[in-house]
């Protein structure tokens, strides 16, 4: 049986952020969500540790292939889904057996009428930082 990861969240958010995730799960990038409440979301959880947790911090320590893995998957959401996934700390991604998980989807969006977030460009354009509104 699937271990579960259970996550509060505002009411009034639950449902694009859990269809923001769905999205990113069906490219392979999150865990997947078994069930929805009103304020709680029933994912995969991912047995591994957060970039934080492995490299700290500091993004000169995080590896140049983790940093491709990264701006792949949020190039992909961007240029294919259109969402914007501008949360992109050490806590938000999740490494394990060679694989990297994006999780928190709650300051994502589509976004089909603004445009592309500062932080988001630069880093598509190859900025290996984190997102500094997000410390």
């Amino acid at each position: 049986m699937t271990e579960l990861f259970i996550k509060t969240v505002d009411p009034s958010k639950i449902d694009l952020e859990a269809e923001l995730q769905d999205v990113a799960w069906k490219c392979g990038f999150a865990p997947e969500i078994f069930k929805l409440t009103d304020d709680t979301i029933y994912m995969e959880k991912i047995d591994g540790h957060t970039l934080a947790d492995v490299y700290g911090e500091d993004p000169n320590n995080v590896p140049p292939r983790i940093w491709r893995k990264i701006r792949d998957m949020v190039t992909h959401l961007w240029e294919e889904e259109g969402i914007e996934y501008v949360d992109i700390t050490p806590y938000n991604f999740i490494e394990t057996d060679n694989r990297i998980y994006m999780i928190d989807f709650g300051d994502a969006k589509y976004s089909d009428t603004e445009p592309m977030n500062w932080f988001l460009k630069e880093f598509i354009e190859g900025e290996n930082s984190w997102n500094p509104d997000f410390k």
